[in-house]
């Protein structure tokens, strides 16, 4: 209680002396379990600085979140030990936000839990979290609304990692890294916007699921998985001139799905080191590309777009694999090699002016091409 207090003078002070209080900096430490504090600033130019060691500690809450609502603030948690949670509102431009929660001990009780929960407004703003350490189960949960904000949230060594990042605006920058966890589920929405960019990494995981939706202009979104079992990466962009990119490296049973609307738009999917994996791509728009490349076989690869002067490029590698491909409008191409045994293309293309090259290399191999309309050219190369 003695912290409690401590941060409501300065928030009354702050927001009481005007000019005569140019800036508010607080500093709260407890040692025990259990413990709370509640601070609340003001005023430009403030800091708060949170310690709490020992177990099931506040440092704000959902009802009385430590708060600050004035211009180049800057916040500071930090939490060791077992299920403990932070809760931050900040409505300040140019300010930033800290968070670090970790465990030293070699375990954790059962049904620990470690949370975070974020909201920033304003623009220029900037937070991180990152929950390392022995634990039970660790989520985080970070909203940032302005222009020029920037957020990332990492999460490591617990039996279960869930992170949500959701950030609106414009020039918006989002990361989630999560690793040696037994499950891992990592989402990203960055809505409206221009030249935005997302990025999530996970490894070393069982049960993985990345999830990326973008809307808006010059964006980029990138999902790696490595090391996994049961990876799932989906990314959705809708808007012009965007790169989408999901990379599984050693998984097995893998499944990257990529939705994309617009024109100008880009999609790379490798899968190396798999086994049993699945590609899916749905594409429409205007002059955009499709790169799919599968290793290692018992691969499936489903890619549909529509619209005009589009590319496909999928590859597949190993025995056992099947790829399809629909294509409808006009001055689309593909492009599709497969080496191996026992893999099967199907391709069809419908609309004026399109071009489909297959080649297949191995033995057991089945390829049938469909196309329709005027002017279309086909070439199969068998060997």
């Amino acid at each position: 209680m003695k912290a409690y207090h401590s941060g409501i003078t300065v928030a009354v002070l702050a927001a009481l002396s005007g000019t005569a209080l140019a800036e508010a900096t607080t500093r709260v430490t407890q040692v025990g379990d259990i413990q709370s504090s509640h601070v609340w600033q003001s005023t430009p130019d403030s800091s708060i600085t949170v310690e709490q060691y020992g177990e099931q500690n506040f440092a704000g809450t959902a009802e009385a979140a430590l708060r600050q609502t004035a211009p180049n603030s800057t916040l500071s948690i930090y939490q060791e030990g077992h299920s403990n949670s932070a809760a931050v509102t900040q409505d300040a431009s140019d300010s930033d936000v800290t968070i670090v929660q970790r465990s030293q001990t070699a375990s954790s009780p059962d049904g620990s839990q470690r949370q975070v929960t974020v909201q920033q407004e304003g623009g220029l703003v900037f937070a991180t979290v990152a929950q390392t350490g022995l634990t039970g189960d660790s989520s985080a949960t970070l909203k940032q609304n302005g222009i020029r904000v920037t957020g990332s949230i990492d999460q490591g060594n617990s039996r279960d990692v869930h992170a949500t990042l959701i950030q609106g605006g414009d020039r918006t920058d989002g990361a989630i890294v999560q690793s040696n966890a037994r499950s891992s589920t990592a989402f990203i929405d960055q809505s409206q916007g221009w030249a935005g960019a997302a990025y999530v990494l996970q490894q070393n995981t069982v049960d993985t699921l990345a999830s990326i939706a973008r809307t808006g202009t010059s964006t980029s979104a990138q999902i790696n998985q490595s090391n996994a079992w049961s990876s799932t990466a989906r990314l959705d962009l809708d808007g012009p001139i965007g790169i989408a990119e999901v990379n599984q490296y050693n998984t097995v049973g893998s499944h990257a799905d990529v939705y994309q609307y617009g024109l100008g738009l880009e999609t790379y999917i490798a899968q190396y080191g798999t086994y049993d994996s699945r590609a899916t791509v749905r594409s429409s728009g205007e002059y955009n590309r499709v790169s799919v490349t599968q290793s290692d076989g018992s691969h499936v690869a489903d890619v549909f777009q529509d619209g005009i002067e589009n590319q496909v490029f999928a590859s597949q590698s190993g025995s056992g694999n099947g790829l399809t491909l629909g294509q409808t409008g006009d001055y689309n191409d593909a492009s599709l090699n497969q080496q191996g045994s026992g893999n099967l293309i199907s391709l069809a293309q419908a609309g004026l002016n399109n071009a489909a090259t297959l080649s297949q290399a191995g033995s057991g191999l089945g390829a049938q091409l469909i196309q329709t309309g005027y002017n279309n050219v086909s070439t199969i190369h068998q060997q």
